[in-house]
């Protein structure tokens, strides 16, 4: 599958070509198994430290019928969702991550969870200054956006989201690979 992430029929996200750290595939998804290719995951900086940080593409699916039903659609809160997960997750110690308040965070990251403050901020996507809803926790924070086609949502710790970058990487995809495993 890795090697045709960059047929992607959607455009996938990523940080501008001139960021200098470590890049590599964090996750690619389908909806169901042998279905179309869902959300892409890109991650940024030291994997498995707190000093990454994440983009999700959504490829915003429409509801469709399955053997056992429907699934979808997908979209922003899908992505959110995940945005929110990964950055609980990354900004809570592993020694706190029994904590009662870990698992509030973890259980409410779908939803409006009084753990988190909210905020906006301003990247540049596709080289135009975009508004984003930014969700804090700890020294952590998620933000997303719906830019219509797909919609995308990144996480991250220890760096500031307004000094991000995005831009579509669907021709640069081979450029990050998987991590090996541990």
């Amino acid at each position: 599958m890795v090697q045709h992430l960059s047929l992607a029929p959607f455009p996938v996200y990523g940080l501008v070509s001139t960021y200098p750290g470590p890049r590599w595939l964090d996750s690619w998804n389908t909806l169901v198994p042998d279905g179309p290719l869902w959300t892409v995951t890109l991650g940024y900086g030291t994997p498995g430290t707190p000093n990454r940080l994440g983009v999700i593409t959504d490829a915003k699916l429409p509801r469709r019928p399955i053997p056992s039903g429907f699934v979808g659609p997908t979209g922003l809160n899908d992505a959110r969702r995940m945005a929110l997960l990964e950055m609980v997750v990354t900004a809570t110690p592993p020694a706190e991550r029994r904590s009662a308040d870990f698992v509030s965070a973890v259980d409410l990251a779908g939803g409006d969870n009084p753990l988190f403050n909210s905020s906006t901020a301003t990247v540049i996507i596709d080289n135009q200054p975009t508004e984003v809803s930014v969700s804090h926790y700890r020294g952590g924070w998620a933000a997303h956006r719906d830019l219509g086609r797909v919609a995308i949502a990144f996480f991250g710790v220890n760096v500031d989201p307004e000094t991000l970058t995005f831009e579509s990487v669907n021709t640069r995809l081979s450029d990050f690979q998987p991590l090996p495993a541990s």
